[in-house]
């Protein structure tokens, strides 16, 4: 379910005060295509969708890093794990080794969803698919090619320390109302050449890597999203 806390074009004018880079990178990511499920079809016409940047920046209600890293994570694991052929959206599994907003981004693209009943549920959280602090791990699978792939987020590459320590200070006294200004405009413009990097394809290569994970694997540890339903 989207979930929408500011308007995309408010919060997105606000991350990209002073850096048209940022536009350019928005602009020219081609988004993700995807075939619509059949019931969707009795509701639309077209047979696909394509999901941007901008679609994305609902789950969470503002452009950050998350956002993007979420979109690039499923970006280059549907490319690898669907090669020219469009996957169908719902249809596809997603297993996280965080319960983070990067997971639930890239879970809203892939139309999966972790519902209370396991045996319905198409996204799973295990911790243990990384136990490294800031490489976070992500298997994408689709039942109906009986394929799957591991997606690696170095995180702890994107926002190194000491910017990391630095960016989380500025963010605690910004709750605390007594961010100042000069704060807030290295905040932003930390948070939007983050973004910029992550969604452009060669910068952003340093931070992921993608290889394929034996489907068979895949079930024997995860019997309930192997199969088809």
């Amino acid at each position: 379910m989207r979930r929408m806390l500011l308007p995309w074009r408010y919060a997105i004018f606000i991350l990209m005060a002073g850096c048209a880079s940022m536009r350019g990178a928005v602009s020219e990511n081609p988004g993700i295509v995807l075939l619509q499920p059949p019931h969707n079809r009795l509701l639309v016409d077209d047979e696909s969708i394509r999901l941007t940047f901008e679609d994305a920046t609902m789950v969470v209600g503002q452009p950050c890093t998350c956002v993007a890293a979420g979109f690039r994570i499923a970006q280059v694991g549907l490319a690898a794990l669907c090669d020219d052929d469009g996957p169908v959206r719902g249809e596809l599994r997603l297993v996280a080794s965080n319960d983070h907003a990067v997971s639930d981004v890239v879970a809203f693209i892939l139309g999966a969803e972790r519902r209370a009943d396991r045996i319905r549920s198409s996204l799973v959280i295990d911790p243990s698919l990384s136990s490294t602090p800031g490489v976070w791990r992500y298997l994408l699978a689709d039942p109906a090619r009986h394929r799957a792939v591991m997606v690696t987020y170095y995180k702890s590459k994107l926002m190194p320390d000491p910017l990391r320590t630095r960016l989380g200070g500025i963010e605690e006294r910004a709750e605390r109302g007594d961010a100042s200004r000069a704060e807030r405009e290295l905040f932003r413009r930390e948070m939007a050449r983050m973004v910029q990097t992550l969604l452009d394809p060669e910068a952003s290569s340093a931070f992921f890597d993608v290889r394929i994970f034996s489907y068979e694997a895949f079930g024997r540890r995860y019997p309930a999203l192997a199969s088809p339903r």
